[in-house]
């Protein structure tokens, strides 16, 4: 009898916090899919600052210029839910409010971001970009990313 009023509990906290439920994450997923009879490539860049900077050492920050592309005009209802890096078996989910949109053109998007991020630079990186359109999400994922540096 507890346990049903429990799980009666649990349900209602959920349904009235309005969670939903993204896919599983597939790290195995490829880096285009078709979101609403959209077809959409991810393209990842990701870079490391080598410069020595003194300010709150930015030196451990991993830059990030995801852009996705569309055979199609991209919606504007086309969302971005998440940004998670992956090298090995560690992950870092990109927090949502260092994460930038620009929309070059209505097929041409980009997420740009800076995350400090404990890891080995010299290692490719995972990347996965959480698209969300009118209830329908879907994982893009691009494996083997390399870090370049640069001195800026």
């Amino acid at each position: 009898m507890q346990l049903t009023i429990l799980f009666l509990k649990v349900f209602l906290i959920l349904l009235l916090t309005g969670c939903h439920f993204s896919p599983a994450l597939n790290w195995h997923q490829g880096n285009q899919i078709t979101l609403n009879k959209t077809r959409i490539e991810l393209d990842s860049h990701l870079w490391v600052n080598l410069v020595p900077i003194m300010e709150k050492q930015k030196n451990n920050y991993l830059y990030g210029s995801l852009y996705f592309s569309a055979d199609k005009p991209l919606p504007a209802d086309v969302m971005v839910e998440a940004v998670i890096i992956k090298q090995g078996r560690e992950e870092w989910k990109i927090q949502q409010d260092t994460i930038e949109l620009r929309i070059h053109d209505q097929h041409y998007w980009e997420v740009v971001f800076a995350q400090k991020v404990d890891a080995d630079m010299n290692r490719r990186f995972e990347v996965a970009l959480l698209l969300q359109k009118l209830g329908k999400t879907a994982w893009l994922v691009e494996r083997g990313v390399k870090v370049e540096k640069v001195y800026y």
